[in-house]
């Protein structure tokens, strides 16, 4: 699979999300199936680690209106997104995604250079609320 999903942590709190090279929007709604069953499966804020390093090129097709699709149907108890590694464009995307929609998860849309800083970042954030 070139998109896959795991927890990041034991509490079931940070979902990390992979993107390999040649991912595509296919890849991406098969991978949302488990994206919802997971976050269903609890009953707190899940934050989402979407690590895009090596693979950061968005596939072809209307990348606008697929990343507003997927926000918009995004579990309700889905809190920041972290996207780690992305692409002048993927980010140029994701802020007219920003400009557009106006719904909790994408104003929480955030970038890193490493997972590691994506983890840090959440754990600073939540520790602050």
């Amino acid at each position: 699979m070139l998109v896959t999903v795991e927890w990041d942590d034991n509490t079931h709190r940070i979902m990390l999300i992979r993107y390999r090279k040649g991912w595509t929007w296919a890849d991406h709604t098969r991978a949302r199936v488990d994206i919802d069953a997971m976050a269903a499966s609890v009953p707190h804020v899940v934050d989402v680690i979407a690590d895009v390093d090596g693979a950061n090129q968005l596939p072809p097709g209307a990348a606008l209106n697929q990343m507003t699709a997927a926000l918009h149907a995004a579990p309700v108890n889905i809190g920041m997104i972290v996207v780690v590694g992305s692409s002048l464009i993927m980010r140029a995307v994701l802020q007219m995604v920003k400009t557009v929609t106006f719904n909790q998860v994408v104003s929480n849309i955030h970038f890193a250079k490493q997972v590691a800083d994506a983890r840090t970042f959440i754990q600073k954030q939540r520790s602050a609320v």
